[in-house]
């Protein structure tokens, strides 16, 4: 059996003719508050408010910023300022775990590096047979 692979898994179905499904609910959105809008508020106010709805709903659908949307860029930015953030420049009263670990690691490694009491074999000496074999020394 055969199976065509999708290319474009990042897109969205469109739903409403050219408009995703988010899309279509932000402009309905907006055009359900300019319907009570108009029966609420003076149509001078009306106007200006619809203008400005319009034109916010227009720049949630339409609107790219290096590639992002702006409900995601809105998202991402509500999330990174509720979000607590680490300041690596401010010194800390207690090391951190994880580094009075890995001191206790170095200081193992350090004490099996000085050498262990038992030798286990002398210096190799292939140094030197090496030279009296190229120089016929003795």
């Amino acid at each position: 059996m055969e199976y065509t692979i999708p290319k474009f898994i990042d897109e969205k179905p469109k739903i409403v003719g050219p408009l995703t499904f988010q899309q279509f609910l932000f402009f309905a959105g907006a055009l359900s508050i300019i319907a009570v809008l108009y029966f609420t508020v003076p149509l001078p106010l009306f106007i200006i408010l619809a203008i400005l709805l319009l034109a916010g709903a227009t720049c949630l659908v339409f609107v790219k910023i290096e590639g992002h949307s702006v409900p995601d860029l809105i998202k991402n930015y509500f999330i990174f300022s509720s979000s607590s953030k680490v300041y690596l420049w401010k010194k800390r009263a207690a090391m951190p775990y994880k580094m009075m670990k890995m001191k206790k690691i170095v200081k193992k490694q350090k004490k099996q590096k000085q050498g262990s009491p038992i030798k286990i074999g002398g210096e190799s000496n292939l140094d030197q047979v090496v030279n009296r074999l190229d120089f016929g020394k003795k």
